[in-house]
């Protein structure tokens, strides 16, 4: 592999953003409590098995009780 389609590749598998990311934890209420109360995101969605929270408008971060994905 040249040194030229070596960069090219490391340009095309560059991340710019992520769009989510999804926390597996214990305790919802307390992990949900904390990314509302003490860092200040806006909740979008929730119910006994997750929480969803707007990260500046342009990220979405989930919170799953871990074990509930897969009922």
């Amino acid at each position: 592999v040249s040194s030229a389609e070596a960069a090219g590749r490391e340009e095309a598998m560059k991340i710019r953003e992520l769009k989510e990311t999804a926390l597996y934890v214990d305790d919802l209420e307390r992990a949900g409590a904390f990314y509302r109360e003490v860092l200040g995101l806006p909740r979008l969605a929730a119910d006994e098995r997750f929480q969803a929270f707007d990260v500046n408008g342009r990220q979405i971060l989930l919170l799953f009780r871990r074990g509930a994905s897969v009922q």
